[in-house]
């Protein structure tokens, strides 16, 4: 691994000898290969870019990763070749990248992320301290790109990404999900059929290279002295792989008389080895084992001769093998006695690295309890560095070389526990029935109960009540077990047990305040059950929190989840400044401890509901990422794509959501019940809307769920059923919406309400009702700062003006309504407004081709009457903003108030000029 910054070689070499060992190429680039890196820099130059350069062993990836690092420009970059040996050192990437971070970034960090990169890279010698967090490691690396972005733009390129640690590559993908439009460029190399791609990194796909392109590589490797008819032999044989061409042209070079080529890269590559004097044959053997080690510590005798015949080189006082495949094939090729003693001299050579150290020790010392002991405490090291995956590898060293054959429950229980935590289910739930028959502590029974499988949620909640009542566990262990078992509760769809097991935990308890997730999950739990609520305890575990947190300056008491809920509430009550505030704080908290904030959903919600699209599915994306499959994701990112008319890409969403449930009947399918239904009800397609909305209604009522606006099933469920002259359904429908948001002082509900009973008026031919209705919930929806609902309901209101011959009236609505979906992004809806306005005529305003695109915005919401408090929510403007647009729009037209410029707006937006 490497900083391209530092000197490249400590060796001296002439520059093409160079060139051709970093690269691992001939000289110079072919056409096709000069194509592929200026695809590779175009791609790179697109904001929040990555690039994966794909292809076989040997074909060059290399080479186009090399040329591209050196054409594309950034202000910072970094690369590091994976290698295969390193593949289960833990950290190896992520250690580098932070020791190569510029001191100035790495101060400006909070002090909980510093303390996790302390700890990395073994600058923290306090032992007991906290364990790096789940995703801390992610969060450290993501401040540190953010830190170096600041500064310019940054490239970071990962050569054989498939070696990359599993922990490194964890922390990488979950900063490439949230960089955004970062200037960070991410370009990696991976060999085709292993391993696995970084987030949103388009491929590139080095193809072998053509007959005529093949035999100039031969030639350049050997000279021109190579008859024609070896050179087509080797080009036939190597099928466009250049390097094992190459290697095929040294061995004719060695031996032009044999002219029995190797039939395979490894064939050739052991014939070549096999030339390799005993001492230098040692020393390559321990390259190979130790990976990269430092150039002090090998003979200079022996690297010459290995550097001399291209098999090594140096870079950075680092020795490597020119090409992978030459490692490999020194392992192939090395005697089990050759590896072990290769293994000892690396474990002498780890010094104070003990998880290195122990490492190597467990390919050649026989197990003993001395082995054991030193692995169970590598495992501590690992966990405390964040090193999950690592640490998973050596607990299971340590279990399985315990001497004797014994399995002892301690040691099953860490691994099943590490097992869990990455996501390994099922090797965790083999591992817990064993478990089960040697558990000797509270902790290890509960845990093998909670690994069970389950057939239904009855199985999933019976197993944790099972574990909850085991006597001897500890408070805090407890209280975990009884916030998942809520949570397992609420996606069931059994509210009411939910709630009951929230409130017996929290009353277990001496001080509810020092659990603020099971109180945060507590005040959830009752806004969607329609229960009164005055917020103290919520707010009384906030405040408690935040002293601690200010204190210590850690998440330890992770309030942010009670923060988060606060945030929640504030968002269900339409206090969207707030909301914003509370949840961008609780954000703030979980990522400077590395962990996921589930409030985290709603901010990503939050844009959705006050008309800002683009942000509600960029977050959506970049929160249900992180999350791991989980049908709610794609059905809420669904109804975001649907607002913006991309009707393909929900419907993909929905189906998507559709192959992640369980099988099981649960909350998610409401949501997915609903996407369906709004989906249908936004094309007019009533008959199919009906029966999805009506089902999610019905879900809802089971579930005892009374929270109106998310999702607001029972709004769309009127609308269809009244479309399709269901009166009696959906008269029963509204009076639930009204009881409902009656019982939780919901305003949007109560806004709901009105446009319902809009609809039913509507189906009723009570047209002058429905106006009314119409008008009441518009102006609701409006004051409350939810454009895209007003929005609809002005599209609604403007379409039966219409038809009632109130012409002028029908286009100020539908003209506001095609406004405010323009505004947010909503495309679709925006064709329905045209639809309408296209059936009545209008004139263009004299003199309005002079405004500005905002100007005319304003313009056009002010003439239909709208004050400048209502303009300023549904523009999403501050009324400053709108006040000024309005003073220029009256000097540019020459009016003097509101009533002038009215008579001088009479068109639609859309056939104005604007400039």
């Amino acid at each position: 691994m490497k900083v391209p910054q530092r000197p490249l070689l400590t060796l001296s070499l002439d520059v093409d000898r160079r060139k051709r060992l970093v690269m691992g190429s001939g000289p110079g680039l072919t056409g096709d290969r000069k194509q592929l890196v200026a695809d590779v820099c175009r791609r790179l130059a697109l904001p929040g870019a990555g690039v994966t350069i794909v292809g076989e062993a040997g074909i060059g990836k290399t080479t186009v990763w090399s040329e591209a690092l050196a054409e594309y420009a950034a202000e910072w970059r970094w690369t590091a070749q994976c290698l295969s040996v390193e593949a289960d050192l833990g950290l190896a990437v992520l250690a580098d990248l932070f020791t190569a971070a510029p001191d100035d970034v790495i101060t400006s960090l909070p002090r909980p992320q510093r303390h996790a990169l302390d700890v990395v890279l073994f600058r923290d010698e306090d032992t007991g301290a906290a364990s790096v967090g789940n995703r801390m490691l992610g969060a450290v690396l993501l401040s540190v790109l953010r830190g170096l972005a600041g500064r310019g733009s940054v490239l970071l390129g990962i050569d054989d990404v498939q070696w990359c640690d599993p922990t490194s590559f964890d922390a990488l993908s979950y900063a490439a999900h949230r960089l955004g439009d970062a200037p960070v460029a991410l370009m990696t190399t991976r060999r085709a059929g292993a391993g696995r791609d970084l987030p949103d990194c388009s491929q590139v796909t080095v193809d072998p290279l053509e007959p005529t392109v093949m035999a100039g590589v031969v030639r350049s490797t050997v000279g021109s002295i190579v008859p024609d008819d070896v050179v087509a032999a080797i080009v036939e044989r190597t099928g466009g792989n250049p390097f094992f061409a190459r290697e095929l042209a040294r061995q004719w070079t060695a031996d032009p008389n044999d002219r029995r080529l190797p039939g395979s890269v490894r064939e050739v590559l052991a014939r070549r080895l096999d030339g390799v004097d005993a001492t230098t044959r040692s020393m390559l053997v321990d390259v190979a084992v130790r990976g990269a080690p430092a150039e002090a510590a090998l003979q200079p005798s022996d690297l010459r001769r290995a550097v001399d015949a291209d098999v090594l080189h140096v870079d950075e006082g680092r020795v490597r093998f020119t090409h992978p495949l030459l490692a490999a094939a020194v392992i192939d090729g090395a005697l089990s006695a050759e590896l072990r003693a290769a293994h000892e001299r690396a474990a002498a050579a780890a010094g104070a690295d003990d998880v290195a150290a122990v490492l190597h020790r467990v390919q050649y010392e026989p197990p003993s309890e001395e082995l054991v002991a030193d692995l169970d405490a590598a495992v501590t090291v690992a966990l405390r560095r964040g090193d999950r995956a690592g640490a998973r590898n050596l607990a299971e060293y340590a279990l399985n070389l315990t001497p004797g054959g014994r399995r002892p429950s301690a040691r099953l229980l860490r691994l099943v526990e590490l097992e869990a935590g990455l996501g390994h289910e099922q090797r965790a739930k083999a591992l817990a029935d064993e478990l089960r028959e040697v558990a000797d502590t509270p902790s290890a029974h509960a845990t093998a109960l909670l690994c069970m499988d389950a057939d239904d949620w009855d199985g999933e909640i019976g197993k944790r009540r099972k574990a909850a009542a085991i006597p001897g566990l500890s408070e805090a262990f407890r209280q975990r077990i009884a916030s998942d078992l809520a949570a397992v509760m609420l996606n069931a769809g059994r509210t009411n047990d939910a709630m009951a097991t929230l409130e017996r935990a929290l009353a277990g308890v001496t001080d509810a305040r020092d659990f603020p997730e099971l109180v945060g999950e507590w005040a959830f739990t009752k806004r969607i059950m329609g229960l009164s609520d005055d917020g103290i305890l919520l707010e009384q575990t906030i405040e408690r929190g935040r002293a601690l947190w200010a204190l210590s300056n850690d998440t330890s008491a992770r309030v942010y989840s009670a923060i988060g809920t606060a945030g929640v509430i504030a968002m269900l009550d339409d206090r969207h400044d707030e909301a914003s505030r509370l949840l961008a704080e609780a954000a703030d908290g979980a990522a400077r401890s590395g962990e996921l904030e589930i409030s985290g959903y709603y901010r990503a919600l939050l844009p959705c509901r006050t008309g800002h699209l683009d942000d509600a599915v960029t977050l959506l994306r970049q929160t249900f990422a992180a999350d791991g499959p989980n049908p709610r994701g794609p059905a809420r990112i669904a109804l975001a794509h649907l607002w913006r008319g991309e009707v393909s890409q929900a419907q993909a969403c929905i189906d998507q959501a559709r192959e992640l449930t369980l099988g099981w009947p649960s909350r998610d399918e409401t949501e997915i019940n609903f996407a369906i239904g709004f989906l249908a009800l936004l094309a007019a397609k009533f008959d199919d809307a009906w029966p999805a909305l009506q089902d999610a209604a019905a879900q809802l009522d089971a579930m005892s769920y009374r929270e109106p606006s998310h999702p607001p099933v029972l709004p769309a469920a009127v609308e269809a059923a009244a479309a399709l002259g269901l009166l009696d359904e959906a008269r029963a429908l509204c009076a639930r919406l009204e009881r409902d948001s009656a019982g939780l002082r919901s305003r949007f509900g109560l806004a709901a309400v009105a446009r319902s009973r809009g609809f039913i008026a509507l189906a009723d031919g009570d047209h002058d009702r429905a106006q009314a209705c119409f008008d009441e919930a518009a102006d609701a929806f409006l004051r409350l700062g939810v454009p895209l609902e007003a929005a609809r309901t002005y599209l609604a209101l403007g379409s039966l003006l219409r038809r009632d011959g109130q012409r002028r009236r029908g286009r100020e609505a539908l003209s506001t309504a095609r406004m405010i979906f323009d505004v947010s992004g909503a495309a679709g809806l925006v064709r329905d407004c045209d639809v309408e306005l296209a059936k009545i005529s209008g004139r263009v305003a004299s003199g309005s081709s002079q405004l500005t695109k905002s100007e005319r915005q304003v313009a056009d919401l002010v003439a239909t009457g709208m004050r400048n408090v209502d303009v300023a929510h549904a523009l999403n403007l501050s009324i400053k903003t709108v006040e000024t647009h309005l003073g220029s729009v009256y000097r540019k037209l020459g009016v003097a108030n509101r009533t002038e410029l009215s008579t001088r707006i009479d068109a639609p937006a859309a056939s104005t000029t604007l400039s």
